[in-house]
This record gives C-alpha cells, sequence and structure tokens, in this order.
C-alpha cells in the first residue's frame, strides 16, 4: 500500500523540480525546507540489492532545533538515518541522510536493535524492509 503524503509540506516540496527545490518551503513563516535527496528505487517483488534504480526526490525538511544528536543506522555501523516510503507505483524509494536540526517529513525511517556483527554482517532491520540494508 503506497504511503500517503499527508503534510502539506510534503506535497509542496514533491511538486518541486531539483533545479527548483532546495530552499524555504513557504506555507508558513517558519524555519521549514524543501531538499533535494538522491534516492534508490526498487520494484514491486525486489529483494535484491542489484534490483534497483537511481532518482532523486524533493523531500520536506521540518525545523526543530539548533542542536542535535546524531542518529546511528544500519545496526549502529553509520551516523545518519535511511529512510523508506512506498510510491504509489508500489516501489520502495529509500534515501541515506543526516538532517541535524531538521526532521524529514512523510517519509518513515528504517531501525535496527541489534549491533553489526565483527564479520560486517547486517541483521534485518526492525522496522522497516529488508531492503534497507542495501543502502548501508
Amino acid at each position: 500500500m503506497p504511503d500517503e503524503m499527508t503534510d502539506p509540506r510534503a506535497k509542496v516540496c514533491a511538486g518541486r523540480t531539483a533545479e527548483d527545490c532546495d530552499g524555504p518551503i513557504g506555507i508558513a513563516d517558519d524555519n521549514d525546507t524543501c531538499q533535494w535527496v538522491s534516492t534508490t528505487s526498487y520494484g514491486k517483488d525486489t529483494s535484491e540489492c542489484s534490483d534497483s534504480k537511481k532518482g532523486g526526490a524533493c523531500i520536506a525538511l521540518s525545523y526543530v532545533g539548533d542542536g542535535c544528536e546524531v542518529t546511528a543506522a544500519c545496526a549502529g555501523a553509520k551516523e545518519g538515518t535511511v529512510y523508506f516510503r512506498t510510491t504509489a507505483t508500489c516501489e520502495t524509494e529509500m534515501f541515506f541522510g543526516d538532517f541535524c536540526g531538521s526532521a524529514v517529513v512523510d517519509w518513515n525511517s528504517c531501525g535496527w536493535t541489534e549491533p553489526a556483527t565483527d564479520m560486517c554482517a547486517l541483521p534485518y532491520p526492525d522496522a522497516g524492509p529488508a531492503l534497507c540494508n542495501c543502502n548501508c
């Protein structure tokens, strides 16, 4: 089932191209912005990381404050977050990012509770599809 864009800020940003994406959202007098990110998309029944296509998306960032706590993704192996959503064509679209001071609007976060092993093997994520590991 596709993820619905429910936040008006996400809809404004989604309507922008790569060339006009970066900058203030302009709905209200605040610090929320749009930012272009490089994405990787996987087909509806894809289970292999190699079966992907590169793309991009204009995402909405909601300002939360000047300080930040850097999150750990990929079972603690990387600083940042892997974000995902399901598109209207049932593709899984993902990107990796670290947006200090801002929260990504209308995208889900991949999450791991088990750490990566010494052999560098990642456990499957506890939140999000197994394809989250492809972005690590």
